[in-house]
């Protein structure tokens, strides 16, 4: 998959593509039929397919939000929609200026004359543009003024309800995490680098990695402990991860501790991606070290309990 930055002039490179635009945080289960019917009318027209997203998120530049919110960085939107079969991905820098674009115009100059576009697939509740104001009905018009088709996707549904990234960010922080995960149709996961912490973990009997996320604007599930799998050196290993402030040591800062089942090598400065899978209890006080280490010792008997169900797949 080739990815660009801008979609100025790449219809001139690629003329006549099948396209679809939109955030696409989490490229969860309803993304997947979007891209699903995007492959399928691209292979039926003879023509490559395309991904339009956007970064940052239009959230941090439309609201200003500077919470960590997002599901997917760019980098793993990247390579979740590369796995689909996606000949093109255009990433393009969201900011004032971009949100500020009128809705006839983002499909006259980006859509028509900047990807040439031949059809574009959009979700059910499809807008953009400035505040948002372009929907489904002004593509439709647009689309017979300019040339192009409109092929529109329904939901997909969990519980009888749409599948959305906003549902999702709320069941994570809920620490619903198998519900979360049934969604995206994959473990919700995050990316960082081993750094030094204050070494509480191996006092107890359990060693520790401190994790410094990758990215800030990534969303965390809420505060507790959670069986998880670690990814390190290509290899996947059963874990425990604690996110919270550590009661028990009226720790300030949020911090992001795991402890890796059966593990003593120092990773230190390595990268490390850890999958969630469930949720074993929420943060707790204790009222000693003593306490603390033997619960420890359960969430880890437990953790394995539970990470011994998850499907091999789920451990590729």
């Amino acid at each position: 998959m080739k990815i660009y930055r801008e979609i100025k002039n790449l219809g001139r490179v690629v003329p006549g593509l099948v396209a679809t635009v939109g955030t696409f945080d989490g490229v969860h289960l309803g993304h997947r039929k979007i891209i699903g019917r995007l492959l399928e009318r691209a292979k039926k027209r003879g023509v490559p397919s395309a991904l339009v997203t956007f970064e940052p998120h239009p959230k941090a530049v439309v609201d200003g939000s500077t919470k960590p919110f997002v599901l997917t960085t760019v980098e793993e939107k990247a390579r979740i929609v590369e796995e689909t079969g996606v000949e093109f991905m255009i990433a393009v820098q969201f900011d004032k200026s971009f949100a500020n674009i009128k809705p006839k115009d983002f499909i006259t100059q980006f859509l028509s004359e900047g990807l040439k576009v031949r059809e574009i697939v959009v979700g059910y509740d499809h807008h953009f543009g400035f505040h948002r104001r372009g929907d489904i009905s002004l593509l439709r018009d647009e689309g017979k003024r300019l040339g192009f088709d409109i092929d529109v996707v329904p939901p997909a549904l969990l519980d009888g309800l749409p599948i959305s990234s906003t549902r999702i960010r709320r069941i994570l922080m809920e620490g619903d995490v198998p519900l979360a995960n049934k969604m995206l149709g994959r473990p919700y996961s995050l990316c960082g680098k081993v750094v030094e912490g204050v070494s509480r973990g191996g006092k107890l009997g359990f060693k520790t990695a401190n994790v410094l996320l990758s990215s800030e604007r990534k969303l965390l599930p809420g505060d507790g402990v959670y069986a998880v799998m670690a990814l390190v050196d290509g290899k996947l290993h059963q874990a425990v991860m604690n996110i919270g402030c550590v009661p028990t040591f009226k720790q300030k800062e949020r911090s992001l501790e795991v402890h890796i089942i059966g593990f003593a090598e120092d990773i230190y400065g390595k990268e490390i991606t850890v999958r969630f899978h469930r949720r074993i209890r929420e943060e707790i006080e204790f009222e000693s070290e003593k306490a603390l280490a033997a619960q420890i010792e359960k969430d880890l008997q437990e953790s394995k309990k539970a990470l011994s169900k998850i499907s091999r797949r789920d451990k590729e």
